[in-house]
Protein backbone atom coordinates (compact mmCIF):
# COMPACT_ATOMS: atom_id res chain seq x y z
CA UNK A 1 0.00 0.00 0.00
CA UNK A 2 2.94 2.33 0.55
CA UNK A 3 3.70 2.69 -3.15
CA UNK A 4 0.07 3.74 -3.70
CA UNK A 5 0.45 6.45 -1.09
CA UNK A 6 -1.98 4.78 1.31
CA UNK A 7 -0.63 4.89 4.82
CA UNK A 8 -3.94 4.77 6.71
CA UNK A 9 -3.23 1.22 7.94
CA UNK A 10 -0.80 -1.64 7.58
CA UNK A 11 2.98 -1.80 7.86
CA UNK A 12 3.52 1.72 6.54
CA UNK A 13 0.85 3.25 8.77
CA UNK A 14 1.20 6.96 9.49
CA UNK A 15 -1.15 8.90 11.73
CA UNK A 16 -3.26 11.53 10.02
CA UNK A 17 -3.10 13.44 13.29
CA UNK A 18 -0.69 13.21 16.17
CA UNK A 19 -2.40 11.15 18.89
CA UNK A 20 -3.33 13.16 21.95
CA UNK A 21 -3.97 10.33 24.39
CA UNK A 22 -4.06 6.99 22.56
CA UNK A 23 -0.76 6.03 20.94
CA UNK A 24 -1.12 2.24 20.80
CA UNK A 25 -2.21 1.34 17.27
CA UNK A 26 -3.26 -2.09 18.49
CA UNK A 27 -6.01 -0.59 20.64
CA UNK A 28 -9.38 0.57 19.37
CA UNK A 29 -9.14 3.88 21.23
CA UNK A 30 -6.24 4.90 18.98
CA UNK A 31 -8.46 4.45 15.91
CA UNK A 32 -11.40 6.17 17.57
CA UNK A 33 -9.17 9.13 18.43
CA UNK A 34 -7.88 9.28 14.84
CA UNK A 35 -11.47 9.22 13.55
CA UNK A 36 -12.42 11.98 15.97
CA UNK A 37 -9.45 14.20 15.09
CA UNK A 38 -9.94 13.69 11.34
CA UNK A 39 -13.64 14.58 11.31
CA UNK A 40 -13.26 17.40 13.83
CA UNK A 41 -10.69 18.95 11.49
CA UNK A 42 -12.88 18.28 8.46
CA UNK A 43 -15.94 19.91 10.03
CA UNK A 44 -13.92 22.99 10.95
CA UNK A 45 -12.58 23.35 7.41
CA UNK A 46 -15.79 22.73 5.47
CA UNK A 47 -18.22 24.82 7.48
CA UNK A 48 -18.38 27.39 4.67
CA UNK A 49 -19.19 24.90 1.91
CA UNK A 50 -22.95 24.69 1.36
CA UNK A 51 -22.67 22.23 -1.51
CA UNK A 52 -20.62 19.61 0.31
CA UNK A 53 -22.64 16.64 1.47
CA UNK A 54 -21.19 14.27 4.05
CA UNK A 55 -23.26 11.12 3.76
CA UNK A 56 -23.89 8.68 6.54
CA UNK A 57 -23.31 5.14 5.32
CA UNK A 58 -25.87 3.96 7.86
CA UNK A 59 -28.44 6.35 6.35
CA UNK A 60 -27.65 5.03 2.86
CA UNK A 61 -28.17 1.48 4.16
CA UNK A 62 -31.25 2.07 6.27
CA UNK A 63 -33.13 4.92 4.60
CA UNK A 64 -34.13 4.65 0.93
CA UNK A 65 -35.04 8.36 1.08
CA UNK A 66 -31.36 9.23 1.50
CA UNK A 67 -30.44 7.68 -1.87
CA UNK A 68 -33.50 9.14 -3.55
CA UNK A 69 -32.82 12.63 -2.19
CA UNK A 70 -29.16 12.40 -3.19
CA UNK A 71 -30.05 11.47 -6.77
CA UNK A 72 -32.50 14.39 -6.93
CA UNK A 73 -29.97 16.81 -5.39
CA UNK A 74 -27.34 15.80 -7.96
CA UNK A 75 -29.87 16.00 -10.82
CA UNK A 76 -29.11 12.46 -11.91
CA UNK A 77 -31.46 10.72 -14.31
CA UNK A 78 -31.56 7.33 -12.70
CA UNK A 79 -33.98 5.19 -10.80
CA UNK A 80 -33.27 3.26 -7.66
CA UNK A 81 -34.42 -0.29 -8.12
CA UNK A 82 -33.11 -1.53 -4.81
CA UNK A 83 -30.83 -0.41 -2.05
CA UNK A 84 -27.30 -1.65 -2.80
CA UNK A 85 -25.85 -0.65 0.56
CA UNK A 86 -25.50 -3.30 3.23
CA UNK A 87 -25.09 -2.53 6.90
CA UNK A 88 -23.32 -4.78 9.37
CA UNK A 89 -23.54 -4.56 13.11
CA UNK A 90 -20.35 -6.08 14.42
CA UNK A 91 -20.20 -6.18 18.19
CA UNK A 92 -16.91 -4.81 19.54
CA UNK A 93 -16.17 -6.01 23.05
CA UNK A 94 -13.04 -3.92 23.66
CA UNK A 95 -13.52 -1.09 26.15
CA UNK A 96 -13.83 2.39 24.67
CA UNK A 97 -12.75 5.71 26.07
CA UNK A 98 -16.34 6.77 26.87
CA UNK A 99 -15.63 10.51 26.72
CA UNK A 100 -13.94 10.18 23.32
CA UNK A 101 -16.77 7.98 22.07
CA UNK A 102 -19.34 10.56 23.14
CA UNK A 103 -17.42 13.39 21.42
CA UNK A 104 -17.10 11.26 18.28
CA UNK A 105 -20.82 10.45 18.31
CA UNK A 106 -21.62 14.16 18.62
CA UNK A 107 -19.50 14.94 15.56
CA UNK A 108 -21.16 12.09 13.68
CA UNK A 109 -24.62 13.46 14.55
CA UNK A 110 -23.60 16.96 13.35
CA UNK A 111 -22.47 15.55 10.02
CA UNK A 112 -25.62 13.46 9.72
CA UNK A 113 -27.83 16.46 10.52
CA UNK A 114 -25.97 18.63 8.03
CA UNK A 115 -26.31 16.12 5.20
CA UNK A 116 -30.02 15.58 5.86
CA UNK A 117 -30.63 19.34 5.77
CA UNK A 118 -28.78 19.68 2.46
CA UNK A 119 -30.50 16.67 0.88
CA UNK A 120 -33.96 17.79 1.97
CA UNK A 121 -33.70 21.34 0.58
Amino acid sequence: MNWLGHNEFGKGYKNWHQPIIHNDTMKINHWLEQWYLFYLNLLEKISDYDNLILLSYEDLCNSPDTSINLIKKLNLNTAIEKNHFISTNKIISEKFDTELLEKSNNIYKKMQYSSKNILNK
